[in-house]
Parts: structure tokens; sequence; C-alpha cells
């Protein structure tokens, strides 16, 4: 039978989320309290919240660092320390709690468990609850609270229980409205009397820490009672003590009735099932009919009437009326060790659920359940119970669970090398015939109970698994092996047979790394990969072993079988001509003391021959080089010297060049080449001439220097050879040229170079004058003739010294006039200035006023009477000695004189007004009597526009009786004045007619601001479209061919545009545009 004080009999609980189920966050470390809806740490010591939605395995349940434990209710619980080894650190959890009744008795109770982890326990646990105390958690202290709490479990002893939760349940009344609660250790440092559990693990070995859970504080009611069983078949006898709260609670003649739910657990039309008249505690007795329908919702309640009062409500009852049929048990018995046990029933009642109880405290509310890894302990009878409702039938299955065999598994002698056997070895402890099989990696399988495996590989390495069978059960053991490799695909190599005297190369390879070599033989070791021995002899001919190891213990080896034939003795190679010219005789000799050998000689350019002594004819530079002798045995060994020969080149391809027919006076240069490097060259010549040099260089040659230049070619010892015959042909005497210098521009020029016989004369002079006639006459020189004139004489082949004279020509006389001005204003006075050039030294002038002469006198002539039209020159009367005439006349000036005028201005506007509000105007102004380019200034309402100085402007946000107007500065030469002003003034109306605004709000401009192409989008055909800068000025007009207009703005500059939308000259909208 279940006995328990109901929780429902408790009323409703004063502490909030008292079971730790409502979550803010899943905690996912320590002192995370605060995760728990409600809940925190009371000061800096800080508690833990510990829950099964953790993915952390330090803080989850019901294992979490400090132990295991399965919640006393839900999912969660918290943790705190009432002792830390040598320090006061303690914690404690707090929350606000539903105001307590002053002078009302409550039943206060909590679950209870030292973790299992815990290396203390204390006795100091209680509860203290406060009033208008801290809401949040206190900074600055986790040491015990200097306060006393109003429950203490000091005399209920240390709690040690670590695999159940001990529930702590006591009467408190407060003395005041208290609305906070705060649970932990409240013992000081003298009276938390810790004591040790004797089984402390890490982390807190040197601590006492508790789970709390399922805290209740709930008002106690008068009546309560202890219902002694959930489930009742008809027929069951249901005996309910129930007590009351004190003494004379009751009046006399009190009666207390015990009632029955409906179904659904309302007392709206309850049952009385008992009737008793007292005034104190009794048992009610009752005996379950058949006639209830079965349900699982039932519930029961006591009244009493003097005083009227009603005990809390109990839990669901089950209730049911017909028994079911016997269940069927069954299971998968017998069972082995560490395997699933699988349970089964099925029973003939439909609607019936069931209940499992077996050994170890197994249960289960299902048909089948499963028990993993059972324990031969854990065999036994398995009790099944089938309910309808509160009725229900059992049945029993037995079941036996056959215990492990103990196989052991085992190598003797791994690790092993790649390619030795591997052995595995299995036993067993438990007694009968047991069959084995072994499986491993690669597929490997045996049946015996000790297996081999021949020649193992590092691929057979890994785990082996051994299964032993024993009554239908088996048990398994794993052993590791490791085969450690050897050196993979290795190879030894020589290049044997050698001859004696040649080096051994002993060569060992392998395709795995790090190997280690190590090479004996026939007096000799290396741990080389490629050993040499230099200078082998015959001695050194025999067996060659080579062990591979790659560190881990395990090698291999290789052989390799040398052969080293005897070589002849040494021979000696020489030469008696190692230096020679190039064309000389290069002979070759060799000389060895072993007998019955043949000779062989080899050398530069493919040089051969096979006797002992040879020779070279004729030798050239190519047959420079070192050349071989070789001596071969019969067994085909040799024996090799060398001799170096030099040929030395002859300075090839020896060559004089150079001009060898000279003048006389002139620079003999001859230069010699040679090809080679480091030639070196000796001259000889006419009148005792040496040099040392390629080039000789003789200046001022003479006759005397004629004659044969005989040049000496030489490189290293080696010379070659060369003549050339040089001839000097005397010059003629330099010309004594006579002119006629100074000659005045016009005349002629006459130049004579004299005569020899036999000679021949060049003149040159300026302006690329070139004549061969000794006498030359040039007509009518001007200035360009001036200048230096060279003539020579030549004598058929030699040219004499070049003779200069310099020649000067007079230029004629010239006069230039200048006036102060080409065109000036009538009555302006005239300054007209002339400029005599090779006029002499006092020339005179002559003024002339349309071809009558008006003044003599100075160069500077003044009028103020000029005339449009009228002429103006100036004759000078010249000193000049190269004057052709005495007179001679300048350039004439002829005279534009303008007129005075007075410029005006007008103004027109398009359109023709009067205007509607947003229209936009041009206004253009024309000058008369103003220049060819007159400046403008426009004005609006009296004041100047900036930016506005062209003949056009133009606004569209004009308003009625604005006076446009415009100053035009004239740029005529002649003005009087320079300044004409035009105005205007504007009328502008409210339009009688206007365009929809649906009209206006389906037109769309995009994008703005602007970079290349304007849209316009929703307007009609014949919309006209005009877009003006911020002056006024017109830069796009045209009228709309389709809803969707595009206007290219990639010639625009940057600004701000005007755009005006209008039809039938009404304005349908105007915006303002950006240009980027």
């Amino acid at each position: 039978m279940i006995v328990f004080f109901s929780p429902d009999a408790l009323g409703q609980n004063s502490v909030p989320n008292g079971n730790f189920e409502g979550v803010v966050n899943c905690p996912s470390d320590y002192s995370q309290m605060g995760n728990s809806s409600g809940w925190r740490s009371y000061h800096t010591g800080t508690a833990d919240f510990l829950h099964s939605c953790s993915t952390s395995s330090l803080v989850s349940t019901p294992s979490n660092a400090f132990g295991y434990q399965v919640p006393a209710s839900g999912n969660g619980y918290a943790g705190i320390y009432t002792y830390l080894v040598s320090t006061t650190y303690k914690e404690y959890i707090a929350r606000p709690i539903t105001a307590l009744h002053q002078g009302v008795t409550y039943d206060v109770s909590l679950s209870i468990s030292l973790s299992n982890f815990s290396g203390y326990t204390t006795r100091d646990l209680g509860i203290w609850f406060y009033h208008n105390g801290p809401t949040a958690t206190l900074p600055g202290s986790s040491s015990a609270l200097t306060v006393t709490p109003q429950i203490s479990l000091y005399s209920f002893g240390a709690i040690t229980d670590t695999q159940n939760w001990v529930r702590y349940t006591t009467q408190y009344t407060p003395d005041s409205a208290y609305d906070n609660i705060v649970i932990g250790g409240f013992g000081s440092t003298t009276t938390t009397y810790p004591v040790s559990t004797g089984f402390g693990t890490s982390p807190i070995a040197g601590a006492a820490y508790y789970y709390i859970d399922s805290v209740v504080v709930k008002e106690v009611k008068g009546i309560s009672y202890v219902l002694p069983d959930t489930a009742f078949c008809a027929g069951d006898t249901l005996r309910l003590p129930f007590y009351i709260a004190g003494t004379n609670y009751y009046k006399a003649g009190n009666t207390f009735t015990l009632q029955l739910s409906d179904t659904s657990g309302r007392f709206n039309n309850a049952t009385t099932i008992g009737t008793m008249y007292s005034d104190t505690a009794g048992t009610f007795v009752w005996v379950v009919p058949s006639t209830l329908p079965g349900a699982n919702g039932y519930r029961i309640r006591i009244l009493s009437d003097n005083k009227a009062d009603t005990s809390f409500v109990s839990r669901t009852i089950a209730i049911g009326s017909v028994i079911p049929a016997k269940p069927l048990a069954g299971s998968n018995s017998p069972v082995c060790e560490q395997g699933t046990l699988n349970l089964t029933a099925t029973c003939t009642t439909p609607g019936v659920h069931y209940t499992w109880s077996g050994p170890a405290s197994f249960s289960a509310t299902t048909a089948a359940p499963t028990r993993t890894g059972i324990l031969y302990a854990q065999a036994g009878k398995y009790i099944v119970s089938a309910w309808l409702f509160g009725c229900r039938r059992r049945d029993t299955a037995n079941v036996s669970v056959t215990p492990t065999i103990g196989i052991v598994s085992n190598t003797s002698n791994s690790p092993v090398c790649a390619g030795d056997t591997l052995k595995l070895y299995g036993s067993s402890s438990a007694s009968g015939t047991i069959t084995y099989s072994w499986s491993g990696p690669g597929n490997f399988s045996s049946a015996s109970q000790n297996a081999i495996i021949t020649r193992a590989q590092p691929v057979t390495s890994g785990d082996y698994i051994l299964t032993g069978t024993y009554s239908g059960c088996t048990a398994k053991d794993t052993v590791t092996v490791l085969v450690k490799p050897v050196a993979a695909n290795h190879t030894a190599s020589s290049n044997t047979p050698i001859c004696s005297g040649d080096s051994l190369i002993l060569v060992a390879n392998s395709t795995s790394s790090g190997v280690v070599y190590s090479w004996t033989g026939p007096s000799f070791s290396s741990t080389s990969k490629r050993a040499v021995i230099s200078g082998a002899q015959t001695g050194a001919a025999g067996r060659y072993i080579v062990a591979y190891s790659t560190g881990n213990g395990c090698y291999v080896k290789d052989t390799v079988n040398v052969v080293i034939n005897q070589s002849p003795a040494t021979v000696t190679a020489s030469s008696v001509t190692p230096t020679i010219c190039s064309g000389d005789t290069l002979f070759l000799s060799a000389a060895t003391s072993s007998s019955g050998v043949t000779w062989g000689w080899s050398g530069p350019a493919s040089f051969i021959a096979n006797s002992r002594d040879t020779f070279i004819d004729a030798a050239t530079v190519a047959a420079t080089g070192r050349y071989y002798a070789t001596a071969t045995a019969a067994n085909g060994c040799f024996s090799t010297d060398s001799v170096d020969v030099t040929i030395k080149p002859l300075p090839a391809s020896l060559s004089v060049s150079g001009k060898k027919n000279l003048c006389q006076d002139s620079i003999l240069t001859l230069m010699a080449t040679a090809s080679g490097t480091g030639v070196g060259y000796v001259w000889s010549g006419p009148a005792g001439y040496t040099a040392f040099t390629p080039t000789i260089t003789i200046t001022n040659i003479q006759p005397s220097n004629a004659g044969r230049y005989i040049v000496i070619a030489s490189i290293n010892g080696c010379s070659a050879r060369d003549t050339e015959m040089v001839a000097v042909v005397n010059t003629p005497a330099a010309p004594t040229p006579v002119i006629n210098t100074p000659v005045c521009v016009g005349q002629d020029l006459k130049l004579n170079a004299g005569s020899a016989p036999g000679n021949s004369y060049i003149w040159k002079g300026p302006s690329g004058f070139n004549s061969k006639a000794p006498d030359t006459l040039i007509r009518k020189i001007d200035s360009t003739s001036a200048g230096a004139y060279t003539v020579r004489a030549y004598n058929g082949v030699c040219p004499s010294r070049d003779t200069s004279v310099t020649v000067v020509v007079i230029p004629a006389p010239s006069v230039y006039i200048a006036s102060s001005k080409d065109s000036i204003c009538q009555g302006t006075i005239l300054t007209f200035t002339a400029t005599a050039a090779n006029a002499g030294t006092s020339p005179k002038y002559q003024w002339v006023h349309n071809n009558t002469n008006i003044f003599s006198g100075g160069s500077v002539y003044i009028t103020s009477t000029a005339a449009n039209g009228d002429s103006y020159s100036c004759n000078i009367i010249s000193d000049n000695t190269c004057a052709v005439s005495d007179t001679v006349a300048g350039d004439t000036i002829v005279m534009r004189v303008l007129p005075w005028k007075v410029p005006s201005v007008s103004i027109a506007a398009t359109p023709v007004g009067p205007y509607t509000i947003g229209d936009l105007v041009s206004f253009q102004a024309t000058g008369v009597d103003a220049g060819d380019n007159p400046s403008y200034q426009w004005k609006l309402n009296g004041a100047n526009i900036p930016g506005a100085t062209g003949n056009v402007w133009r606004s569209d946000s004009l308003k009625d009786n604005d006076r446009v107007c415009v100053e035009m500065t004239s740029n005529y030469t002649c003005p009087l004045p320079a300044v004409a002003d035009g105005c205007i003034t504007v009328t502008v109306i409210t339009p009688s007619s206007s365009i929809a605004s649906a009209e206006v709000e389906n037109i769309r401009i995009y994008p703005n601001p602007v970079t290349d192409e304007l849209k316009i989008e929703g307007v009609d055909v014949g919309t006209e479209i005009l877009i003006a800068d911020m002056l006024g000025r017109i830069i796009v007009h045209t009228t709309a061919t389709k809803d969707i207009i595009g206007i290219s703005s990639r010639a625009w500059v940057s600004g701000v545009y005007v755009l005006q939308l209008k039809v039938k000259d009404v304005l349908l909208l105007k915006a303002h545009i950006v240009k980027q």
C-alpha cells in the first residue's frame, strides 16, 4: 500500500517555482542560479542551477560535476555549498514569495540530498524568512549570514543520504508578513559542525554540497488526511484516517462528511460516501461499490459543519468496476549477462494499461519494456499488472541470466617486425566447453583458441577481437597488435666489376622514409646510403652486406659481390714540343713498365692514334688542349696519363687600311688590324719612321714622307707582316683676291682671285653664292650679298688653303610714318610721326595731305581737322652718299573718322502676356547704334539679377506688375552717351482653366538627381516640355510624342534646372531637376 501525505492537502504553495522547473535560460556553467525563474544567489556566494536542459555535463541532471541525483520533482534542482574547508565560504538561494499571513500556521517542507562527491556533511541547514529586505544579490561577502533562521534543521541532524531525497517537513506560524525566503547553512565557523564522509571526490572533496528541491510553504487547513492508495477496485475497502488542527477546533455536534467527486474530479454533484458525528479526528471506512463507472479522475474531500470547513481536495483516484483478464507475461529468458532483457505483456481485456516491477528496483509502465546491460544479480521474478482503472490482474515472468565466461586474450610476441610470425593466445576462466573465434584487420578470422599469422605485415596491426561462446552466451576481449614496418622495396647495387685504382661505389635504396643504412665488407664499414671506396685495390674484392633499419628495432639485409681486376702500371705521357706556333709540328710520346698492352691516344679536334709515339704536322690552334695516352691490358683494365699542349695562334687576317694618295700638309692615317687577343704591332717606314701602335698618324705630311710602310703583328711570340705604299702630292699657293668693297645697294660687286698656270678656283659666299670663275661679277647687289667670301685654288688634285674677304653693302635710304590712331571720332587731335632710315646725317621732311604738300619741317605733324578718307604721307630729302635720288617717298595713311551716335535698347517678351503663375517668359533685348557687341545687365524691380548679362533673360517665377529692365552698355567707338535703358511691366493673372490633379499625380520624373538621361512618364501626347537653367536659358523645348519621354542630360553642366510641362499654354507641372 502506498501511504503519503497528499501535497494537495497543503493548499496553495507560497513559494513560486519551488521545484525549479521555471527556466529563464538553460544553465551552461556554474553560478547561474538566476536562470531558474525568480531565484537568485543571496550574496556573492554563487549557488548553482542544475537542470536536464543543459548541454554542459557540469550542470545537467541527473549527472553533474557534484554527483548523481534524479530530481525529486520535474527536471531541475538547486545546489549550494554549506562548508568549504579552511574558508568561511557559504552559498544561499533566495527569492520573493507570496506574503505570509501573520498568526496563520504553515506547513514548510523541502527535499534535501547530499551530493555523492561531497567530502563533508553539516547540520546547519535552515530557512530564513524576511520582509522588506534586499531583492537582488548582495555584493561584498560570501560568508555565513549573521541572522537567525526561523526554521533550523540542527536538531534534525546532519543529512547524509546521497542516494535518496530526504523530505523535511515542519509547521511554522510567522510573526510578520514575510515576503522573501532564504535557504542555506546558517552555522558560523564554530556551529557548522562539518563531518567527513570519507568518500569525497574532486571538485568538492573538501566541501559539503547539498541538492535542494521541491520547496513548499503552504497554509495549514483545519482538516487533513492520509490517502492510503490511489487505485481502488469494486469491493475494496477504503480506510481513510483524518486529522484536525489542534484541540477545540470544531464544536460539539459537528458532522464530518466524506465526499466523492464525479469522474472528472468535480464536486458539483458529489456523492457522500461517509458521515461521522464528531469534533475530533477519526477514520472513514468505505467499501467501493460495483455500480460506479470506471474512471481515473475521481477525487475525495472532507467537509465539516460546525465550524464549517473543507479539507484540501485529494489527488486523482482510479476506481474500477471490472477486473481485467489475467495478463500473459513473457520474456527472452535466459539472457546473457550484459545483454538486453525483453519483456512482453498481453491481455484480452481491451483498454488496460501495464505496470512492471522486478529485482533491483526495476519498474516500467509499458507493455514491452527492456532492460539493457542486465546483470546476473538482476535475474528473478518480473511482475506485470494489467490495470483497468482501479482494478488489476497480475502475471509473473521468471527470468534467468547466464553469467559471463571471463575470456582473456593477449599476444606473447607483439610487437613483431614485418615478415615475422604473429601469435595470438586465448583463455577463459569458465569451465565447460567454450568455442572461440578471432577477427581482426584485413578480414582476418580464425576458429582456433590460439591463432598465428605468418609473415605478418604492418597492415596486420590493429585490434583483434576474441569471442568466446558458452551456453549460447558470448563474451569478448580485444587485444591491440603492432607489426612494425621494415624498409620497403630495398635494393643494393655497385659498379662492379672495376679495375684496381678505380672508385668502388656501393648504393642502397628503399622507398621507406627515415631508413638507416649500414654497410660491411672486406676491411670496410659505412653508414652512408651511397658508400664510395676511392682507389680500390684487388684486396677490396668480395661480399658486401647492407642492413636497412627504420629505427624501430626491425631491419632487413641485401648482399653485393664485388670483382676488382688488376690495372696496368702507371703510364707517362709527354711532348717535346708542348708549346708551338700555329703551323709547327706537334710530337707526342708515352711509356709504361707493363708489357703486352695496347696503346691509344685521344685529344682535341677528335684526334686519335693507336701507336705509343705520334705527331701532328702543321698543327692549328684547334689542336690546343689535353692529350690522353691509354695503355690497355688483356683484362680490359687500363692506365691513362695526359699531357697538355698549347698551339699559339698567329695574328690572323692582318690587313692595313687608310688613304694612300695624299696632298702635301694633309694627315696620313694607317690602321693595322689582326684577329686575336693581345696582338702587338711594330711599324717602319721612310726617313727612319717607327711606331708601335695599331694605328699611325703623320700630320703635315711632306713628299719626303712618301714610300713603303711595313707593319709586323705579334701574339705570344708568333708574328705576321703586311706592307702599304704611300704617295704625297704638292699643294698650290693660297690665292690673293681683289674686290670693290664697300658697295651700295643696286651696284655691281667685282670679285678677282688672280691666276696661276694650271690652277682652278672656287668662290663661296652669302646666300649660297658659288662660282668657279677666277673673276666673278655680281650685278645689282642688295643687303643679302654682304658678308664673307672665300676662294680656294686647285692644281688638279690638291686644294690650297682658303682666303677670305669681307664685302660691305651700304643700304638705300627709306622713311616710315605712323599715326596715333587709325580710327578716331570727329574733332579728335591726331599725331603723325615719320622715322627715316639710312637717310644720312641731316635729312629733311615734307608732309603731304591729300597729295598736297602742307608742311616742311620736323618729323612730327599734328592736326584736329582730319575727315573720313583723308590721306597723309611724308617724303624725305636724304644726304646719304649711296642715294640714287634726293627725295624718298614714304607710305600713305588713309584715316577713318567716325561720327558720334546715341545708343538705344528695346525689350521683347515671348510669349506675349498676360501670363499665368509659373509661366516661363523669355525677355530679349535689341540694341540700336550700340556697336557690334554691347553688354547687358538685367534688373527685376530695380535690382540687378545676378548672372543675367546676356541679351536674353528667362523666368518662370514672375509676379503681377513685376518691372523687368535691361541696362545696355554700347561698345561703339564714339557713343553719346555709352549706356541706354529699356523696361517692360508684366501682368500675371490666375488661369481660368486647370489640369485635373489626377493627371499630375500620374506623372513620374526620374531619376532625380540625373546623370545621363531624364525620364518623364505618364504625360499625354502633345504636352509641351521646357527645361531652363537658373538664368532662364532654355536648353530643352520639345513636345511629347508618347507617354514616356527620354531626354539626354549628358551635355548639361552640373547644377539645378527648372522643368515645366504645359498643355495648351496651361502650366501642368513645374519641378526642379538636379544634374550631377
